[in-house]
């Protein structure tokens, strides 16, 4: 696996943990 692919899958976990974390924030904020 090359470095560029390792830094594209890391990239996708942590933009889906934000939104997943955002939406949370979201519904207890409202």
């Amino acid at each position: 696996m090359t470095l560029l692919t390792n830094s594209n899958l890391i990239f996708n976990l942590l933009y889906t943990h934000a939104n997943e974390l955002t939406n949370h924030l979201l519904c207890i904020s409202a």
